[in-house]
């Protein structure tokens, strides 16, 4: 056995959840994926998944919303427990699991009044017919006998659960579905014994454990997974969840897992699966209440770093430490932690691309710095059978990720940078604005990587040009030179007061006190975001209906909401026709009247184009040539790495 790393001795020790004993500290929370198959049974990639971060030594992993009804799917793709008949497939997977070394729970699922009829075919159901804010339409409320049928069902679902060999169940008790909307009144109105004061509206999660209990034994465990605030006005707070949970462990529950926000009435919604902007361990405080009035273990989560956990750990703020997006991007994480290999860690970056965007786009879980996530058995680095001499442009993230495989496949690699350090020009600008610091972790995850293999040499400032690719005579050139901006052919663009978006972020420009940022896209509204902390009086113009548009909905809203407070005004439908000395000329969607709009600076923030040149300057050398990232069409990072990573796994 291994021998833990010193400094996190508290994470490797083993503990338990009722009679169940874990080999560490660490949980695996549910994450939803997209990945099983359209009938809700499980297939071999989802198996992969599972089994990879098994072998990376989490100490738990629960299964994603899991739905104890067919109408109470929550995604498109994800397991169901509702017959006898998905027994089978799961069996499989806790079965691997075992094999592995590993423990596994099923979270016990049902959207409830968050279910949308273009997945479950029907009128979503609920305790009562109040529309969630975020939801088309309002449910049905269901009858006094539905309402048992559903108790029945998680009941049943736990005993499937058990008979397919899962060590323990979580029952998902928060973010806005069907336990959490009869606990809080604002989505729980109902006039019988099920709705009305605290009481009733425990009744049902107090029924739902008891029937587990009954159907699972008295020593099997339940988690329950609970928001800690409704962020709402009239919603549940603090001091109600924390009611809940005693409660809660009164009548059987055997672990508190912790969450916070509600998907689907808009609160903060930002709380559910934070954004790089939200301060790593933001629930902690809470997490240290429900210690205080809790017998039974807790489970801490909220952007836990292993420096983060590990303090929560012992200092007791904590019993567990749940980390999701951290071994989605890496699934080795625990492992590396354990063996001190921390260097090593391909940490996640919290950006909310793969793993939120991706999913509800009904599309299957992916992940920004970890190309592999949901192929893993596909995506195995293996030695090159022929060694080859590549030559990478451009040590941005595409070209990183790709001098890094490549090197780990034994190739002779050369990464030419035309700056002074890794990262490129856009992504480092991205990481200097407050609140991007997570970007950094990229940078120094692969400079580490990178100086451990001696195939692969970085060069910096230099310029790369054909007499140079000559000179060094590759058998693959790989052009990741990314982008620059793009610079609008509008009248009055050369004036002084016109700047770009990345001068801004380079800090090259000054800037007066009122700004007007054209363009609201993902760099228009960060600046304008970053403008608006430096004090600026900002205006944001957007030709389009609505800003901010390419960016997951978490992240939209935290920006959103914080550029509202600090007093950011969006234009939208509106066009530039002309850049003037004292501001912008405007016409809108409505009125093609034009309209002088006055600024001491214009900040222009439309968009990407790649730079390029050097693929015309190397058509005619012997060598292939490959194009990847920004070079090859303005995009996210997730795109750049993607390509890099798959490009250099085939070479």
């Amino acid at each position: 056995m291994n021998k833990v790393n010193a400094k996190y001795q508290k994470m490797f020790e083993p503990g338990y959840i009722g009679k169940m004993k874990l080999k560490n500290r660490t949980i695996m929370p549910a994450m939803g994926t997209v990945m099983a198959n359209e009938d809700q049974s499980i297939n071999q990639y989802y198996l992969d998944y599972h089994f990879a971060r098994t072998d990376g030594e989490i100490g738990l992993q629960i299964l994603e919303i899991t739905s104890v009804e067919k109408r109470g799917q929550g995604l498109p793709s994800v397991p169901g427990i509702w017959s006898d008949k998905f027994i089978p497939g799961l069996a499989r997977l806790v079965d691997g699991i075992h094999e592995r070394g590993g423990k596994a729970c099923v979270q016990l699922h049902h959207a409830g009044r968050g279910a949308y009829r273009t997945i479950i075919g029907e009128q979503g159901v609920g305790p009562s017919a109040i529309r969630a804010a975020g939801m088309k339409e309002a449910p049905r409320e269901l009858s006094r006998n539905e309402v048992v049928e559903v108790i029945e069902a998680y009941g049943d679902g736990a005993r499937r659960a058990q008979m397919a060999g899962y060590d323990c169940v979580e029952v998902h008790g928060g973010h806005g579905y069907m336990v959490w909307a009869f606990l809080s009144p604002l989505s729980n109105q109902r006039t019988d014994e099920y709705g009305g004061n605290f009481d009733n509206r425990f009744r049902f999660l107090e029924e739902i454990i008891k029937n587990i209990k009954s159907k699972c034994g008295k020593d099997y465990p339940i988690i329950v997974r609970l928001s800690a605030s409704e962020d709402l006005p009239g919603g549940l707070e603090l001091k109600d969840t924390l009611k809940i949970a005693k409660r809660m462990e009164e009548v059987g529950g055997d672990a508190l897992h912790m969450t916070s926000g509600n998907f689907f009435d808009l609160g903060a919604i930002y709380k559910v699966i934070s954004p790089m902007y939200v301060p790593h361990g933001f629930l902690l405080d809470e997490t240290k209440e429900f210690k205080k009035v809790l017998n039974i273990p807790v489970i801490a989560v909220g952007g836990l770093t292993p420096e983060i956990a590990e303090k929560a750990l012992e200092e007791g703020t904590a019993d567990f430490v749940s980390f999701g997006r951290p071994v989605l991007a890496d699934p080795d994480f625990v492992k590396k932690i354990k063996e001190g290999k921390l260097d090593e860690i391909r940490r996640c970056i919290r950006c909310n691309e793969g793993c939120i965007k991706e999913i509800f786009l009904y599309k299957h879980v992916k992940c920004s710095v970890n190309p592999a996530v949901g192929r893993e058995a596909e995506c195995i680095i293996t030695p090159a059978i022929n060694k080859k001499k590549i030559v990478i442009v451009g040590a941005g993230p595409g070209g990183m990720e790709a001098a890094l495989i490549a090197g780990q496949r034994g190739h002779n690699v050369k990464l030419y940078e035309k700056t002074g350090e890794l990262g490129g020009g856009q992504y480092k600008l991205a990481a200097s604005i407050p609140g991007k610091e997570d970007l950094d972790s990229l940078v120094i995850y692969h400079n580490n990587m990178l100086k451990k293999y001696d195939n692969i040499d970085v060069i910096f400032n230099t310029n790369v040009d054909k007499n140079l690719i000559e000179k060094e005579n590759p058998d693959i050139v790989i052009i990741a030179t990314g982008g620059k901006a793009i610079v609008p052919k509008i009248k009055g663009i050369d004036n002084k007061n016109v700047i770009t978006a990345f001068d801004v972020l380079a800090r090259k420009a000054n800037i007066g006190n009122s700004v007007i940022v054209v363009g609201g896209g993902l760099v228009g509204v960060e600046t304008a975001h970053y403008l608006a902390l430096e004090g600026k009086n900002v205006k944001v113009v957007e030709m389009m209906d609505d800003v901010a548009t390419n960016l997951d909905f978490m992240t939209r809203f935290w920006l959103m909401e914080e550029m509202n407070k600090q007093g950011v005004e969006f234009l939208t439908k509106t066009k530039i026709k002309e850049f003037t000395d004292e501001g912008v000329i405007v016409t809108t969607n409505s009125d093609e009247n034009e309209k002088e709009l006055i600024a001491d600076t214009v900040v222009v923030a439309v968009g990407v184009t790649s730079v390029n040149d050097l693929e015309e300057e190397l058509k005619d050398i012997d060598a292939d040539i490959y194009i990847i990232g920004d070079a090859k069409q303005g995009r996210k990072i997730i795109s750049a790495i993607s390509e890099g990573y798959h490009l250099a796994r085939r070479l």
